[in-house]
């Protein structure tokens, strides 16, 4: 669960990444008698033709899970949640079964599956290690696909990595000494479970986003800051600070990489594409 107060530009990003949420409009000090339950996609919050979402007389508290909210409401503010006729008519797709959904197995701790648990741990364990010790960096333990995206990047752009990696804005230094952030986003086949937020901070030249599929890499986009506005304008994106930041969705995803050849107008660039040699 998150508030959002005098923060429109965050608050139309939540609602860009979160399309299956809710948001709760309420006062600044919320009130019994005014919590008005929405969808995400209700027209009521969220519309390009006015702004002033958190900034005046009201608030917007937002989470994807209702029972939360309703949880909220009632514990925190001691009055029931109101709904909007969006959510009141709404089978929520939270409630629906996607085939690509992560199934949780029933198992109880000690059952015939432990075994195997514990050997495909050991599997897992040995492997990362390796992975790190090849990438120099036996003793890392950030995440492995963060670190194998960050080389992977470097390596396609025959730049060197920073010094300091932590240092926001500067993963990877390319040949003509521009400064590259490096992240990703891993989906399983199908329908994508996470999406992204481009977002450039003034020490950024360039951003790198490699896109890994079933823990594969399916492309490494390249975006630069002089024209990010214009690849949202050609994406039809609606939220604010454009110049900044890009919501990249699947369906925006997908768009680049069918259309990749007007997008490298625009400056944006598949570095795989570039180097089908070096696919992992």
């Amino acid at each position: 669960m998150i508030r959002f107060e005098n923060d429109d530009s965050a608050y139309l990003s939540w609602l860009e990444m979160n399309p299956s949420g809710f948001v709760v409009n309420c006062d600044r000090n919320p009130k019994p008698s005014y919590l008005i339950l929405h969808s995400a996609t209700c027209g009521f919050i969220s519309t390009s033709k006015r702004s002033n979402w958190t900034t005046n007389d009201y608030i917007k508290i937002c989470s994807s899970d209702k029972e939360e909210l309703q949880k909220w409401a009632k514990e925190k503010v001691r009055g029931p949640l109101k709904l909007c006729g969006c959510v009141a008519s709404l089978r929520h797709p939270s409630n629906l079964h996607h085939p690509h959904q992560m199934k949780i197995p029933d198992w109880n701790i000690h059952n015939n599956h432990s075994p195997e648990i514990m050997k495909a741990y050991a599997a897992y364990r040995v492997a990362r290690l390796n992975l790190l010790m090849q990438l120099g960096l036996p003793g890392s333990h950030r995440d492995p696909l963060s670190e194998f995206s960050e080389w992977f990047v470097a390596l396609l752009v025959e730049g060197t990595l920073a010094r300091s990696r932590v240092k926001e804005g500067c993963d990877v230094i390319n040949a003509d000494g521009q400064r590259i952030q490096v992240k990703y986003v891993a989906n399983p086949q199908g329908k994508w479970i996470n999406e992204h937020r481009i977002y450039f901070s003034k020490d950024m030249d360039l951003f790198a986003l490699v896109a890994f599929v079933d823990l594969e890499v399916a492309a490494v986009l390249l975006f630069p800051k002089a024209s990010l506005g214009q690849v949202c304008q050609s994406l039809h994106k609606r939220h604010p600070d454009q110049d900044v930041s890009l919501q990249l969705t699947q369906r925006n995803f997908n768009e680049i990489i069918g259309n990749i050849g007007s997008f490298e107008e625009l400056g944006v660039t598949d570095l795989l594409r570039k180097s089908p040699q070096i696919v992992p």
